[in-house]
């Protein structure tokens, strides 16, 4: 078959482990502690030394309930049997059609659609955030930073300082595993460590009952948070439908929101708070940022975030915001890694940015990644003479 115009001309899916620098591991309720990430790359080679990047992190399977051996045998699937010869669109429009809607392959998808992108947008000469009306040249953003949950409420006081230090005044603390009064205590202990100067919110990632909910949100009231993230179930609409009528405190939806119908759930519901966006959970790009719109008609506040992740996919996260223009964002996830193979993601004075005006304008070293797939060779063709 001849490829197209504009076809990709050749694949390779790369992994490596990624480890944070001592003292800047993570941990949730949720996801319990994480000192390193397990990363899948998708390398498309475009042709005259252009590449387009995706990166997924495998080692979520608290997020989806699939360990990173069967990620990277799906995207391993996927990859292979998608037709590149048509072109980044063509392929990823087969995915669309020949691979289901959820599950395992949201993920997957999102890791195809952010090498296509990176792809398209590098070959136009603009960033990716262009390709959804935002900003053509190299991008930069606000985050906030997350403080991991600890035993010791004195070492966060002590992370927390860090980051201020260096200029992030946006703190979201993770909460939920010692129950309210602790959560209080946490909250109320940084208030008063940093006063209105720092913008403090709470992610309780559903560890509170739901009959501790009200009581909760109540309690943490008196530390003027910005927000408190998924103080319920992911899936207690009982409780969610209660909250839209109104709480003490502005609500931010992240678990509930695991695939992009659940926008559409909450605004039939009357959801007027919160709703914290991710890739991995939606899917890609496009789709994050359709649902950012879809949820900011139905008059949500809109958050862009991110799990714990590499350069190139934090450029992804940021490329989103820089699209969607979200109210806030959460974009820290390669900040502290010590063993990043993706450079070009730049920390500091509260925002990240990246150095190249291309594409994602990340760069990824693949002798420092070892192969997971690429493309059979094909076999020589015989010429018969005489």
């Amino acid at each position: 078959m001849t490829a197209s115009v504009g076809a990709v001309t050749g694949w390779r899916l790369l992994t490596a482990t990624q480890h944070y620098a001592p003292g800047r591991g993570f941990h949730t309720w949720l996801s319990g502690p994480v000192d390193h990430l397990e990363t899948l790359y998708l390398v498309l080679d475009g042709g005259e030394g252009v590449t387009g990047l995706g990166e997924l992190r495998t080692n979520i399977a608290y997020l989806h309930g699939h360990d990173a051996a069967a990620v990277t045998a799906a995207a391993s699937a996927a990859v292979g049997r998608l037709p590149w010869q048509d072109g980044p669109a063509a392929a990823l429009a087969a995915f669309d059609r020949d691979c289901p809607a959820a599950g395992i392959h949201l993920p997957v998808r999102m890791l195809v659609e952010m090498a296509v992108r990176d792809l398209q947008a590098r070959r136009a000469g603009r960033s990716v955030a262009a390709l959804f009306d935002g900003p053509a040249g190299a991008v930069s953003g606000e985050t906030n930073q997350s403080l991991a949950w600890t035993e010791d409420r004195a070492a966060l006081l002590v992370a927390a300082e860090r980051f201020v230090a260096r200029g992030f005044c946006r703190l979201k603390v993770r909460l939920g595993p010692a129950g309210v009064a602790e959560d209080r205590a946490r909250l109320l202990a940084l208030r008063d460590r940093f006063g209105e100067a720092v913008e403090l919110a709470a992610d309780i990632n559903g560890a509170w009952a739901p009959a501790d909910v009200d009581r909760g949100l109540a309690a943490l009231a008196e530390a003027a948070p910005a927000y408190v993230e998924q103080p319920c179930p992911a899936d207690d609409w009982v409780t969610l439908a209660r909250l839209a009528d109104g709480a003490p405190v502005p609500v931010m939806l992240d678990e509930t929101v695991s695939h992009p119908a659940a926008i559409d759930r909450l605004s039939a519901l009357g959801w007027r708070g919160g709703v914290h966006l991710k890739l991995v959970k939606l899917g890609g790009l496009d789709r994050l940022i359709a649902a950012g719109r879809r949820g900011r008609a139905a008059g949500m506040t809109v958050m862009v975030g991110q799990m714990n992740e590499g350069a190139v996919a934090t450029a992804a996260a940021l490329a989103a915001a820089a699209a969607l223009a979200p109210d806030h964002a959460e974009l820290y996830g390669a900040d502290g890694l010590a063993d990043d193979p993706g450079t070009g993601i730049v920390y500091g004075a509260g925002r990240v940015g990246v150095t190249g005006a291309a594409g994602l304008g990340v760069t990824l070293d693949p002798t420092r990644c070892r192969p997971v797939a690429a493309p059979e060779p094909k076999p020589a063709e015989v010429v018969h003479v005489g």
